[in-house]
């Protein structure tokens, strides 16, 4: 399908109303078996008038340490080792490779399986993914819940990967080891300093001696060691392991740097372990699903596609040897006039090339854009914003807008060449031309256009001109149906009333009369009158 001029511009408006990034994927077909399986396609999917929130699942490999001899596992971004025993390296433990795993492992090599390899060398950051994606996943369910379908795999997915709060919580907890020791430290100063200030001590001989000399109290001893032992068990039983001498039996107490380190290892080395080992299990079963799920998605995106289509248009329409819509409305103005109107040989009006001519600001362009819009939506298949609409299934759509401001002979060539180009196509066009006249001398512009309606009558191509030359033209032209679009008259204000329907077979009087008429009535001076009266008497119409 070929288009020309300005009915580009309107196919781009046209997909960038529908406003999603897969309008892009739709085409303008050239056969009415691709235009009625578009329909069927669209027609196939229920409706639903929510938005869909984008769900984007994105799995990134963990860089990590794997013995196994497989080189192909570098492109992952895994530093691949060779060792006596196949396994993984998580913080400083080893988890080792099962027989099964193996086998898995060189299976999705051979097939370039990112999802299995990530489930068994890194299968907390294929989770992870999916964990961040829950709210969308979620809306995702939500969405197919509202069309009567019930998302099964999404379903399931959210369900596994629930299971592992708890093991990201404690690994998340696990970073957080210093500051837990920190605050508790703070806590246990407090309380050995609130303890401290409350003994009751009686110093006698030798004992005073000692305090003099820098002993400390048994009495103080023995509350620094409660607190200090019941502050190392408040963090083992915050951090899940058994914590001992990480406090020294001092007042102030102070933290062993050595012991910190040690801890820190520790908790974190082992809540990666258990987040690695549960999740193992869980990825596997995520794979399982995975298939499903991008259906379910895929599905969802074709629900949201097709709704905002239905949403665009009222009909689709039927393929026919002419193009037709009845109360058809331009997508792109504001409360706009339903229009009916035809070209080719229909119930509605006879002729494959129309002259439509009338007021000024009557709506002519307007309507050739209509028909622009109608036919481009057609060709893809799409429902259109009409009561009633029927299509003829053309090669290429040329829409030659006029152009404001332009005039002269580069105009008038760049005009005619591509009036030309469109009427030596190959193939049945549709061609929609706006005041061609409008860049040339009107004398002229009779006999080209003439001439030119003549040569797309006899290439059987369909045309709709906008011209104040229909009267000329008509009469040169035979074959050719001239259209109206007539002002009824002036309102109290002296506004042009316009009726913006066509009359079909009937010459649009233009607005020049009523203009006359408005400055008539409007005259301060009856010589002023006079003289407008006069040509208001002697126009030619």
């Amino acid at each position: 399908m070929k288009l020309g001029g300005d009915s580009k511009s309107i196919y781009r408006k046209i997909i960038g109303l529908i406003g999603l990034e897969r309008a892009k994927e739709l085409k303008i077909h050239d056969t009415p078996v691709d235009i009625l399986k578009t329909q069927e396609w669209i027609k196939s999917y229920p409706f639903c008038d929510k938005k869909l929130e984008k769900v984007n699942v994105k799995v990134r490999a963990e860089p990590r340490t794997i013995y196994f001899e497989r080189k192909e596992l570098e492109k992952f971004g895994f530093f691949v080792k060779t060792g006596n025993v196949n396994g993984i390296k998580i913080g400083n433990a080893f988890v080792k490779l099962s027989e099964r795993e193996e086998e898995l492992l060189i299976e999705a090599l051979k097939n370039d399986n990112e999802l299995i390899v990530y489930s068994i060398v890194c299968p907390e950051s294929l989770v992870s993914s999916f964990f961040k994606a829950l709210p969308s996943i979620k809306k995702l369910i939500s969405y197919l819940s509202e069309c009567g379908i019930d998302a099964r795999n999404s379903k399931k997915i959210v369900e596994l990967v629930e299971r592992t709060k708890s093991s990201f919580e404690r690994v998340e907890k696990a970073k957080m080891v210093e500051e837990i020791v920190v605050e508790e430290l703070l806590k246990l100063n407090e309380r050995i300093e609130r303890r401290i200030s409350e003994l009751e001590v009686v110093l006698r001989g030798k004992r005073i001696i000692d305090v003099l000399q820098g002993s400390t109290l048994e009495e103080v001893e023995e509350v620094v060691l409660e607190e200090v032992i019941k502050s190392e068990k408040e963090v083992g039983e915050k951090l899940e392991v058994e914590v001992s001498e990480l406090f020294s039996r001092t007042y102030p107490v102070e933290v062993d740097e050595r012991k910190l380190g040690m801890l820190k290892e520790e908790v974190e080395g082992n809540a990666k372990v258990e987040l690695f080992k549960e999740c193992k299990d869980v990825a596997m079963k995520i794979v399982e699903s995975y298939e499903g799920f991008v259906k379910e998605l895929d599905l969802a995106k074709n629900i949201e596609l097709t709704s905002t289509l239905k949403k665009l248009g009222e009909t689709f329409p039927e393929i026919a040897e002419y193009t037709a819509f009845l109360e058809g409305k331009h997508l792109f103005i504001k409360d706009p006039q339903p229009i009916t109107y035809s070209i080719g040989n229909s119930n509605i009006a006879k002729g494959r090339i129309a002259i439509l001519t009338g007021a000024n600001s009557g709506g002519k362009t307007s309507l050739l854009e209509l028909l622009t819009q109608i036919q481009i939506m057609g060709q893809m298949g799409l429902p259109v914003k009409a009561k009633k609409a029927w299509i003829n299934v053309f090669d290429g759509i040329y829409f030659f807008r006029k152009k404001r401001g332009v005039a002269g002979a580069g105009a008038f060539e760049s005009a005619v060449k591509s009036f030309v180009k469109a009427v030596s196509s190959n193939g049945k066009n549709l061609i929609l031309v706006d005041e061609f006249e409008a860049i040339t001398e009107p004398g002229a512009a009779v006999s080209i256009l003439a001439e030119l309606l003549k040569i797309a009558y006899e290439r059987g191509h369909y045309v709709v001109i906008v011209s104040h030359l229909g009267r000329e033209l008509k009469e040169l032209l035979p074959f050719a149906r001239v259209d109206g679009i007539e002002a009824k008259g002036l309102d109290d204000e002296f506004n042009l009333i316009v009726d913006r329907q066509p009359v079909f077979g009937k010459l649009g009087r233009s607005t020049p009369e009523l203009i006359l008429e408005r400055i008539y009535r409007k005259a301060k001076s009856e010589l002023e009158k006079r003289i407008v009266k006069r040509i208001l008497d002697n126009m030619n119409y």
